[in-house]
């Protein structure tokens, strides 16, 4: 019985961890398309102050 709870919550904590680099990994890929639109933003913005 002990060893099956032990064996249950090592698999808890595995799949806790792989969630939360899920999670991370998310937040990473949408911080950086937030940033390639702001950088597209300021691009444009300088491009048409350019061609005035």
């Amino acid at each position: 019985m002990k060893y099956t709870l032990l064996r249950l919550a090592e698999e808890i904590k595995d799949y806790t961890s792989k969630a939360i680099a899920a999670i991370v990994m998310v937040a990473f890929l949408l911080a950086a398309l937030g940033a390639l639109l702001v950088a597209i933003k300021w691009v444009t913005w300088a491009w048409t102050l350019l061609t005035l």
